[in-house]
This record gives C-alpha cells, structure tokens and sequence, in this order.
C-alpha cells in the first residue's frame, strides 16, 4: 500500500513539474484555473502524507526539511514570493473567469501584492490550454480611473479574424474595447464607449 501511495506521489511530483515548466516557457497549462490549483494541493497533500508514512526514512525528513525551508525563505524579501504561492495556488489571485466561446477563455489574475491584476486570453486545446495574449493596466492607456483591468465587470468576445481577436472589456458604465494582434500578442486597436444600458452582462452574446 506505502508502495502505490509513493508512486502516485512520484507521478503527481512529475506532472507537477512538467506543469511548470511548460508554462514557463510555452504558457501552456491544464484546461481551465482550477486544474493547477488541484495539481498543486495534491502535490502538497501527497507529501505530507509521504512524509508521515515514511518518517523513518531520510528521504521524507530532508523533504519536510526543503518544504519548510522553502516557506520560511517565501517570507525575507517582503513576503513576495509567499503572497505570489497563495495567490497562484488559491482562488484569491483568480478576480474574473469569463468563457467567452468553444475556442478561448478570459481570465483576469493577480498573482502579486506589488503589481496590479492582468488580463489573459487563453486558447482552448482539449485538455490543455495556451495562453495567447496578456494585458496590463499600462496597456489600456486610459486617463478614466474607473477603467483599470482589475475593475471589469465582464468581459465580452466580439469577432475574430485570421490575424486578429477583439474583446470587449465592461465596466458601470464605460466599456473598453481591444483588438489583440494574434501574431504578436499586441494590442492593436483599442477604444473607449459610454454605455448606458446597466445589464452589461447580458448586453452582447
């Protein structure tokens, strides 16, 4: 039984790293937010079980001993990398999850208490997903406080084009509008509309 418990820990471990390295370089992750989020308390979970089936072994002490040393280390340099491991790894950095058809998804996430939230279009890809363009607050270049990334309401697919994906961002109010570059990821397009019908949600489908 200890046996089966290690191996599943072990695969858990690898897919946890290959998880990670994907989307480090590719941006490439599981369908979906919660999936890394699953992966990541499994993971954890795994080990403190691990931990506890295997104390007389020296593996399981030198590993509680890296996991605690890892959290302890998370905390020196203003806690940033403590915040930024409870944000990816919780619903606390997820502000906005919107389907916005079969083929792509729109997120908006904060991952860290020195930068603001972003926006993020993420390709769908059957049980993976890729991420195809990121948007920040400077990129709006908009003079209205009122309308900042982290303060949309809803966020609306309009069309798509062999070069092209646009997007509308909503807000009480105003709405912003965005034409992404499907080549480079760049912003393209962008303007700023009033918008006097409250029920923005169901606006547009």
């Amino acid at each position: 039984m200890r046996n089966t418990i290690l191996k599943i820990y072990v695969v858990i471990s690898l897919l946890l790293v290959a998880d990670m390295v994907a989307y480090y370089f590719y941006k490439i992750s599981g369908r979906g937010y919660y999936s890394d989020v699953i992966l990541c308390w499994s993971w954890f979970w795994g080990s403190i079980l691990v931990i506890v089936l295997f104390w007389k072994k020296i593996g399981a002490k030198l590993l509680l001993a890296a996991m605690t040393g890892a959290l302890v280390l998370s905390f020196l340099p203003m806690a940033i990398p403590f915040y930024a491991l409870l944000f990816s790894s919780t619903s606390l950095g997820l502000w906005l999850d919107k389907d916005l058809n079969k083929s792509y998804r729109a997120q908006i996430v904060g991952y860290s208490v020195m930068t603001h939230p972003v926006l993020q279009v993420i390709e769908k890809r059957g049980v993976w997903e890729k991420q195809v363009f990121q948007c920040r607050d400077a990129d709006l270049l908009n003079d209205n406080l009122g309308v900042k990334i982290r303060y949309a309401k809803d966020i609306v697919f309009e069309r798509e084009t062999d070069s092209t994906l646009t997007l509308t961002l909503f807000y009480n109010g105003p709405q912003k509008t965005l034409t992404f570059d499907k080549v480079n990821g760049h912003i393209i397009s962008k303007s700023l509309e009033r918008c006097l019908i409250r029920d923005y949600g169901n606006y547009r489908n």
